[in-house]
């Protein structure tokens, strides 16, 4: 008969990397087994809920949370992401601005980004090894079509009071010192790393962004920026 603890382990393998990465296998809490007084109920042990039901303690210590999960913590969307923490929003600035005004629009994106520097903050203090590190983001163009489209972003972000402190272009040397993993646009033509072989052509609708915020690959990254003395930080 298979143990208690292999079952789990077995339930979980596969799910996403961060569970696969676990030293110890997950084993879900005992059910609820009758009625419950509290004075919060959570539904959900993903990042809202926990977070929520952290704030909550901090605030007033003597409340009673209760979190209710059906898994485990972490079993849905939040444990199984690409590791960011971003402060994109789903709309752009421009749209969010003529929606809601430009001083809202402003105050949301400070908050965005400070929420990134709070997850950096709480997880030193609470001791979370969760390799916290703030590198910025990087969006690529690929071809010229994306080469224009961020270029009229860029200038509609000036427009609306986004300075270089938050948000500037790089050019292709600094951009290949941030990565050297994937194609540069020098003078409107593609130019792939060495040894590279394509057999397709070039995908001109082909996106990729690149945060350096995670995992193996921000250390190789770090690594590559430090041997050209490039360095991103945060202000893209």
């Amino acid at each position: 008969m298979p143990s208690s603890t292999s079952q789990h382990r077995s339930r979980f393998n596969g799910l996403s990397f961060w569970f696969d990465s676990l030293p110890d296998p997950v084993v879900p809490r005992p059910p609820l087994d009758g009625d419950l007084d509290a004075d919060v109920a959570i539904l959900g042990a993903g990042f809202t809920g926990l977070w929520t039901a952290h704030y909550l303690l901090a605030r007033q210590p003597s409340l009673r949370v209760a979190v209710v999960e059906a898994e485990v913590a972490g079993f849905g969307a939040s444990g199984r992401n690409g590791g960011w923490c971003s402060a994109l929003f789903a709309t752009t600035p421009g749209k969010l601005a003529r929606t809601v005004g430009l001083a809202e629009m402003h105050r949301l994106r400070r908050a965005m980004q400070d929420t990134v520097d709070e997850v950096g903050r709480r997880a030193a203090e609470l001791g979370i090894d969760c390799h916290y590190r703030k590198g910025g983001t990087l969006e690529l163009a690929r071809s010229e079509a994306q080469e224009v489209r961020i270029s009229r972003e860029l200038e509609e972000m000036r427009d609306l009071g986004v300075d270089e402190d938050d948000l500037r272009l790089v050019d292709p040397k600094e951009c290949s010192s941030l990565l050297d993993v994937t194609d540069n646009l020098a003078s409107g033509d593609v130019v792939t790393p060495g040894g590279v072989v394509a057999y397709d052509g070039h995908d001109p609708y082909l996106v990729v962004a690149a945060d350096k915020g995670t995992a193996d690959f921000s250390d190789l990254a770090n690594e590559i920026s430090d041997a050209h003395r490039f360095w991103l930080g945060d202000a893209f």
